[in-house]
């Protein structure tokens, strides 16, 4: 029988999103291309994990679903130079991303269940340019 060593006590009811800031993040996973709930278009999803140092959320984890369209394309460019990853008329291999680290800036949005109840999540408002490629 599994047994957990953990004293639950401690452990808190519910997962607080990641705070508001500026954070070095970095990809863990190679992005994909995923339809939209809605099935509307399609959204490119970015899985990254904070690695700031000396951060309480470092180790956290932070996913990115930019909307493919001429808005989303800006800020898959950013994701890329923010990155160190060059892109031009070639356009992106996403397995390029993996490991790679960017930094970002987070924020909180606020969204109602179905149940009406309001929540909020953290979004990567922005990857942040630090040196130009």
């Amino acid at each position: 029988m599994p047994i957990i060593n953990v004293n639950f006590n401690e452990v808190p009811d519910e997962i607080m999103p990641v705070d508001p800031g500026i954070y070095e993040a970095e990809i863990t996973e190679v992005p994909i291309i995923v339809e939209t709930q809605k099935k509307t278009g399609h959204n490119l999803r970015v899985n990254m994990k904070i690695t700031t140092e000396n951060s309480p959320m470092n180790g956290r984890t932070v996913r990115d679903s930019i909307f493919m369209n001429r808005i989303g394309n800006t800020k898959i460019k950013n994701l890329c130079n923010s990155a160190g990853i060059p892109v031009g008329e070639d356009g992106l291999d996403t397995e390029d991303l993996l490991g790679k680290i960017v930094t970002i800036e987070v924020g909180h949005r606020t969204f109602t269940t179905d149940g009406g109840e309001e929540r909020n999540f953290a979004e990567v408002r922005k990857y942040i340019i630090i040196n130009e490629v």
